[in-house]
Parts: structure tokens; sequence; C-alpha cells
């Protein structure tokens, strides 16, 4: 049972860092490209 919810918390944690990743990302050429607009 405690290994189901560290697996759970490992999923979670995974996809959180992933999300994070994306927004990082798409922040990053979105200043890149105000950048190319000046």
């Amino acid at each position: 049972m405690a290994t189901y919810i560290q697996k759970e918390k490992i999923l979670q944690l995974k996809t959180t860092t992933e999300k994070n990743y994306l927004k990082a990302k798409q922040h990053y050429f979105q200043s890149v490209a105000f950048q190319c607009h000046k």
C-alpha cells in the first residue's frame, strides 16, 4: 500500500515538473519573440 502512495506522489511530482517546464519554455519563447520584434 505504501508503495502505491509513493508511486502516486512521484507521478504527481513528475506531472508538476513537466507542467512547470512547459510553462517556462513557453515563457522563454515569448520573451525571445518579444526581443526579436524590437
